[in-house]
């Protein structure tokens, strides 16, 4: 069976966009933030949303991310227009401080997600995307 950083790495490559992170403080469990969920960068729009959102925007969607260990989230997309904010709530995990996790959008409403534990997994994933971990939280290509 093959292990999960293979299969995230194939899933990335089989699909238009995805996305790579560490969990920061502010997304981890470790705070009562009033800012739940995943903060997606600007310039990875096209992961949640067809268009950019605009300053006057306040967007939203349903969609479900299907996670390596095969539990399923009913997530909501949000865009903040005043904040010029993305976001990803109701995730229904619970993520530490710098987890290393990867969205790949598979059709419009459905994603898969990978939670990468081992450091050796997770440089492995960066070294074949040639990523650096100070320049994450974008678009893969």
């Amino acid at each position: 069976m093959m292990n999960q950083v293979l299969t995230a790495i194939r899933s990335v490559e089989e699909y238009q966009y995805s996305v790579c992170k560490f969990i920061t403080k502010n997304e981890s469990t470790h705070t009562q933030s009033h800012q739940g969920g995943l903060c997606i960068s600007k310039n990875s729009y096209k992961l949640l949303f067809d268009e950019k959102g605009s300053k006057d925007d306040k967007k939203t969607r349903d969609a479900s991310i299907l996670w390596y260990d095969g539990i399923r989230s009913i997530c909501k997309f949000y865009y903040y227009g005043s904040k010029n904010e993305y976001r990803i709530t109701r995730l229904d995990r619970r993520f530490e401080i710098e987890t290393f996790i990867i969205i790949v959008k598979i059709s419009d409403d459905e994603y898969l997600g990978f939670i990468l534990t081992k450091e050796i997994d997770v440089k492995k994933f960066l070294e074949h995307f040639k990523l650096f971990k100070n320049n994450l939280n974008k678009l893969i290509i």
